[in-house]
Formats: structure tokens, C-alpha cells, sequence
């Protein structure tokens, strides 16, 4: 960044409350406009206020928003959710829009976006923009609590860390950057593992003694005093390419999870886990047609899957289900600045979903499922704001 530049981090700490109304932000309305004129509450968290707190991961940045609260109960997908002022939904991120580089990263099957399908190295991120409120007009359903913008195609920096912390947990990511006077290209690669956290399961649950003598941990094969150690474990690879040319953007991302998670009862051995991998390639041309008048497209392809291991306890054996799901999206938005004060947008957006597979074995239940194509969607709409 440079001093000049109103987006960077050490810039916006110099300046004084009434010039931090005019910092601009882009997640509210689609275009860059001054915070002051958003009818939302916003946030900017920047680069070295992450640096400067030492968060390690994108949970930790969110749960010091102020309004924002998180739980995290290592369910079916192994990632943290979040509310709003009090208000909360089950699944993941499923009424908070979550956008990166101005890409949507919702999943078809929750429609929501679980944070293990990120992966994006915490100190890799140039700042995050939270909008809290209803952003549905501009964003659809996904976003009645708001919507964050995680950035992070601005820093030029090369960079290499690695950091060790609690459980076992190794952080590292690398940056390589190349910019000339028409292009700009950014390379990230992060790698993230822990042990997880061994949590005694008498904190968890009540520990009764049932008819035949046993107590509830020793009818799941476990001793009285039996932890979660290895059962929480966490394994995250990332890797993306952004190239910045002319008017032209192009970025792809790959992102690899497993994760422990918990599911009903205590068990035995590594317990339960999820196995998780997403790809997500877009395309972006953006066009000042007049000083008042700016053109955008942006085509984004976007492909999840995701493998569930359900132990179910030592006598039974385990279920599993898997799910693989694609969609495309495309948007073109006109965004006119006929004054200082004004903004009005014009878009159109369509979204397909090609494929949607979800199968499993449940025959811990008695059934199962294999293959099962839900309905195909192809829905259109036309905003105008």
C-alpha cells in the first residue's frame, strides 16, 4: 500500500474519526463508496489490526466483532457459526453472505459457507469489510444478517511464516507477488494442522450409571475419565492464483479439510470426521464507461464436495454420507454516480447448478441413499437499486 492509498492499514490508523467516515468500502453496495453513506453498520478490520492481535485464524478476527457472536459445536461439517445482534440460524454462515475478493463462496447443500472451505491463511488477508444488517436486496436470501468480504488481492508483499501454538498447531502460508505497470500476479499457499483440543467427556455430557451396572462412557467402550484427544484434530491445505490485468481479473482457489467433529455420543479410536475439498475459479472485466458510469462482469464457478465419517459407537460400527455439488454464476452490474451523494445500480443475475450428487450408508439406520440428484436450479433475477 501506499500512504496515499485510502484502503491501507497503516494509513487508516492515523486518521481521525471524521476521516474514517470517509474510508471506502466496496461489500455494502457493489461499488467503492465512503462508510459514511452506507445505510449499514460497517466494520474494517484491517491487516495490522490482525498482525497487531495476533489472530491465527478467520474465527478468531470474527468473534471480536462487536455484535457478532460465535459458537462452535464441531457438528456435522466441523466448522464455527455465527449470529447477529442476537439473532442466529443453525448451518453454516447460511444468513451471512461471505464473499472473497468480492467472490461468493456459498455451497449448495446448506447454502451456507462453512469456514473450513476457505482455508485463506489468516496473514495473507488485507482487510475485512463485515456488514451487519440486512444486505438481501443485494445479495439474496444468504445475507438477512449481512454479508463479510474477506480481501485479499492488494498487498504486494512477498511473505513466508510459519507459527506454533496450543494443540500441536502449525500455521504456514507463503506469498509470492509480480507487478509491472499493467499486471499484477499474487500466488498464496497455506498449510494449517492442530491436534484439536482434549476436552474430558464428564465436561461434556452427564456420566449416569445405567440399568446393567455400567456408566454411560463405559457402555461406549470408553473409561470414566476419557478425552477428546485426537478426535478434534484439524488439517487444512490452500493454494490460489490471482492475475490482475488491464480491466481483466482471474483468480482460482483450491482448498483441502479434514476435521474431527462430534456427532451424538463419545466413541471410541479417531472418532467421527469430515473430509472436505472446494474449487473456485472466476473471471472479472470492469469498465469506467463515464467519469459517472461504471460497467462490471464477473463469471464464477464454484465446486464443493464433501465426505462424512459418522462413528456411531464400538459395537455398531460407523455411517458415512458424501455430498458433490457445482454451480455457475454470472452478474453484470451498472453502477451511475449522477452526484456526490447518489448511487444507483442496475443488474442481472443468473445462477446454474449442473450438479448436485448426495449419497450414503446408513445402514447403522437401516437405509441407505446413493446418488441422489436433487432438482436441477437455474434461477434469473433483475435488481435495480
Amino acid at each position: 500500500y501506499s500512504q496515499e492509498d485510502s484502503t491501507s492499514a497503516d494509513y487508516l490508523f492515523n486518521l481521525s474519526l471524521e476521516d474514517l467516515m470517509g474510508v471506502e468500502v466496496i461489500t455494502a453496495g457493489k461499488t467503492l463508496e465512503k462508510i459514511i453513506q452506507v445505510p449499514a453498520s460497517v466494520v474494517v478490520i484491517s491487516k495490522t489490526e490482525i498482525e497487531k492481535y495476533g489472530f491465527s485464524t478467520i474465527e478468531e478476527v470474527l468473534e471480536q466483532i462487536t455484535g457478532l457472536f460465535m459458537t462452535s459445536d464441531y457438528y456435522w461439517l466441523g466448522t464455527a457459526n455465527f449470529g447477529v445482534r442476537g439473532f442466529y440460524s443453525s448451518g453454516p454462515f447460511n444468513n451471512i453472505f461471505i464473499l472473497v475478493n468480492g467472490v461468493s463462496q456459498m455451497e449448495e447443500y446448506t447454502r451456507g459457507t462453512p469456514l473450513s472451505k476457505l482455508g485463506i491463511p489468516v496473514e495473507t488477508i488485507d482487510k475485512i469489510e463485515i456488514i451487519r444488517g440486512p444486505m438481501s436486496v443485494i445479495y439474496g436470501s444468504g445475507a438477512f444478517f449481512g454479508a463479510i468480504n474477506i480481501i485479499t488481492e492488494n498487498n504486494e508483499n512477498n511473505e513466508f511464516n510459519v507459527r506454533y501454538g496450543t494443540h500441536n498447531s502449525i500455521n504456514t502460508h507463503a506469498v509470492v507477488t509480480k507487478k509491472t505497470d499493467d499486471f499484477f500476479a499474487k500466488f498464496i499457499a497455506g498449510f494449517n494442522t492442530s491436534d484439536g483440543a482434549a476436552i474430558a467427556y464428564t465436561d461434556l455430557t452427564t456420566n449416569p450409571v445405567k440399568p446393567n451396572g455400567k456408566t454411560f462412557l463405559q457402555n461406549n467402550g470408553l473409561a470414566d475419565d476419557a478425552t477428546t484427544k485426537n478426535q478434534l484434530s484439524f488439517n487444512n491445505k490452500f493454494a490460489s492464483l490471482m492475475l490482475n490485468f488491464g480491466s481483466f481479473k482471474f483468480a482460482s482457489s483450491i482448498n483441502s479439510t479434514k476435521s474431527g467433529m462430534m456427532d451424538g455420543q463419545p466413541v471410541l479410536g479417531e472418532g467421527s470426521y469430515f473430509i472436505s475439498g472446494s474449487s473456485v475459479v472466476s473471471a472479472e472485466y470492469a469498465k469506467e464507461l463515464s467519469p459517472k458510469l461504471n460497467f462490471i462482469w464477473k463469471e464464477n464457478y464454484n465446486r464443493y464436495n464433501y465426505y462424512n465419517r459418522y462413528e456411531q459407537d464400538y459395537e455398531n460400527g460407523n455411517m458415512n454420507s458424501n455430498q458433490i455439488s457445482s454451480y455457475l454464476e454470472s452478474e453484470v452490474n451498472l453502477n451511475y454516480h449522477p452526484t456526490e451523494k447518489t448511487n444507483l445500480l442496475f443488474g442481472i443475475y443468473h445462477r446454474y447448478v449442473p450438479e448436485y450428487l448426495w449419497g450414503g450408508d446408513y445402514s447403522y439406520w437401516g437405509t441407505n441413499f446413493v446418488n441422489f440428484l436433487t432438482e436441477i436450479e437455474n434461477p434469473f433475477s433483475v435488481q435495480s437499486i
